[in-house]
């Protein structure tokens, strides 16, 4: 057998395999034709020195000769100050921004902190108002005993007398949750020192000073601040009353008040024949007792209306709505120094406890006051006629620090004083010392349609209260005009409701002189006695406003605008009026 050995060549397979090789080979092959044949035609830099040195001159020429203007350059564009922060590295570096606060191992109890003192907020927006009325007092017997009691109804076996009285009534607002969040703050429960009475850490209300200026009724300058001391003052005027009057506010508004301790808000006087109105509280902040109960009885109406038309089951209740304002108690008290006192002053109370609530300033869970702000309240009977007033207070608190020992306290110093005080308050409103005159709103009658050119009309009541009867002396109703100030002179007016007691002395006196007749003049046995007097309320009627009929009412709503004597502006109200208008109406005849 014969083997035939052919060879063949394969391209196709070597250039597979040797396909890099190939490419390689020929990228040499065109570097070494461009290196024999290109590089003959390059021309070599011709430039000398000289050259160069002079473009660089004629550049720095241009540079230095730029007109650009500022307006010119683009706005959009923003310029980094590198000089400024070049100059950073001369700062070092704060710590406090790279320091961790997150323990690795914290420790089972919270750690103790040293007890500081908390910042104190003073009385805000102090206002002043004058007013003039009778008081129940106590006849001026030394043989009946009494036991006034402070900040108490106190109980009275002397015989009782209208006395007439004036007075400026100055309120304020105590931020009681801004001072309970300071507290907070500044005595946590991990704090040295703190004691297991967690009441001895929180605002406790000692009592008050006032100040008190004068203005110049002829300069129009104001005089020197007067220190009043309101706990003498009190206690003086206490012991003129036959009681205290009716609270007009409620006891949620109103600070504790630790035993033996001035009372934040000033007892009112037994004022005889009426109720004090909103000059004693701080509306809208803190209402009167009579406005959060009439809100309250509307907002129960509404649901019971909706339960009536879903016909389900009440989703509210009374206890709901009134339920959240508990009463504070009172507290057991102990002496302190400089007539301070330190008891806690703040018990259970009455009422439902009020709700405890994540207190969002510290997270602390507890309860919490359902009020923003405690009535101040004070009382200036010391004051003269025509004569303008402001006044300045500051607060007294407990001190929570006095008696902790100096090695739990940032500073030992606190340890020594037995309170603490605020700033004073800024100044209240002046007050003018209120005439013996006012005037009440009674109607308002709307222009007539149907005369081109007529005015509407208001009848204002006009009224006199005279401090030796101790009574509201009122004239009949008198119709003004927009622009008429409501001054009356010798205006005949009658008692509407005199002293039983000084009716019965009127008559013991007509028995004995007989013959001998009053000052005023008396229309016959069992008639209304009636006298003149000057009614110069200086009240400025502006406009007015109503007087149209409403269909199924008696009144007609109305209201005047009116410049009072200090120059403020006053809005009258026919239906506000209404009460005091009524009970001031002239009695009717006796029959004959």
């Amino acid at each position: 057998m014969k083997i035939k050995n052919k060879l063949k060549f394969d391209f196709k397979g070597i250039f597979i395999r040797h396909f890099e090789k190939v490419i390689l080979l020929g990228a040499a092959s065109v570097l070494i034709y461009l290196g024999a044949f290109g590089m003959g035609e390059l021309k070599p830099l011709d430039w000398s020195p000289a050259d160069l040195s002079t473009l660089a001159d004629q550049t720095e020429k241009s540079i230095l000769e730029n007109n650009v203007k500022p307006n010119v350059v683009d706005s959009s564009m923003t310029l980094v100050p590198y000089d400024e922060k070049a100059n950073w590295i001369k700062v070092g570096v704060a710590p406090e921004a790279f320091r961790i606060t997150t323990k690795w191992e914290p420790s089972l109890f919270p750690e103790q902190v040293p007890r500081g003192e908390p910042k104190l907020f003073p009385v805000v927006n102090l206002r002043a108002e004058s007013g003039c009325g009778a008081i129940n007092a106590v006849l001026n017997d030394p043989k009946a005993s009494r036991n006034p009691g402070r900040g108490g109804a106190g109980t009275t076996t002397t015989p009782q007398m209208l006395e007439g009285r004036r007075w400026i009534v100055v309120t304020g607002l105590i931020p009681i949750r801004d001072q309970l969040t300071a507290y907070l703050e500044t005595f946590p429960g991990s704090s040295k020192g703190a004691s297991s009475n967690k009441e001895r850490d929180r605002p406790q209300y000692l009592t008050y000073e006032v100040e008190r200026r004068v203005y110049n009724p002829t300069t129009l300058k104001a005089g020197a601040w007067q220190k009043i001391d309101p706990v003498r003052t009190y206690d003086q005027e206490r012991r003129t009353w036959a009681k205290t009057g009716i609270e007009q506010v409620d006891k949620a508004f109103i600070a504790p008040v630790p035993q033996g301790m001035m009372p934040m808000a000033y007892p009112l006087p037994p004022l005889a024949k009426k109720l004090f109105g909103p000059e004693v509280a701080y509306p809208p902040s803190i209402p009167l007792l009579s406005q959060m109960l009439a809100v309250d009885l509307e907002e129960q109406a509404a649901i019971e209306r909706e339960k009536m038309k879903s016909n389900e089951a009440p989703v509210i209740g009374t206890d709901d709505i009134l339920g959240g304002l508990g009463r504070p108690g009172q507290g057991s008290g102990m002496g302190g120094r400089q007539g301070f006192g330190l008891g806690t002053g703040v018990g259970p109370g009455s009422g439902t406890v009020a709700p405890k609530t994540l207190y969002p300033e510290t997270g602390i869970l507890q309860a919490v006051p359902i009020v923003s702000h405690y009535l101040f309240r004070f009382f200036d009977f010391a004051i003269e006629d025509d004569k303008s007033y402001d006044y300045r207070v500051k607060l007294y608190l407990a001190n929570p620090n006095y008696g902790v020992e100096a090695k739990n306290l940032i500073d030992p110093e606190t340890a020594k004083k037995t309170y603490l005080e605020t700033e004073y308050s800024e100044p209240s409103t002046s007050v003018v010392v209120s005439s013996f005159s006012r005037i009440l709103l009674k109607e308002v009658a709307a222009a007539n349609a149907k005369r081109p050119g007529s005015e509407p009309t208001a009848k204002l009541v006009p009224i006199y209260f005279d401090m030796a009867d101790a009574a509201d002396w009122v004239a009949d109703e008198k119709a003004v005009m927009r622009g008429q100030v409501a001054n009356f002179p010798e205006i005949a007016c009658f008692n509407p409701d005199p002293d039983p007691a000084k009716e019965k002395e009127k008559e013991k006196e007509k028995e004995k002189e007989n013959t001998k007749k009053s000052s005023g003049s008396r229309g016959g046995k069992g008639g209304i006695e009636t006298r003149n007097f000057d009614i110069i309320s200086n009240v400025c009627v502006l406009d007015m406003f109503g007087g149209y009929p409403v269909e199924g009412s008696e009144q007609s709503p109305g209201k005047i605008l009116v410049m009072e004597p200090n120059g403020g502006l006053e809005i009258r109200d026919v239906f506000a009026d209404y009460s005091e208008t009524l009970r001031l109406a002239k009695p009717a005849p006796p029959p004959k």
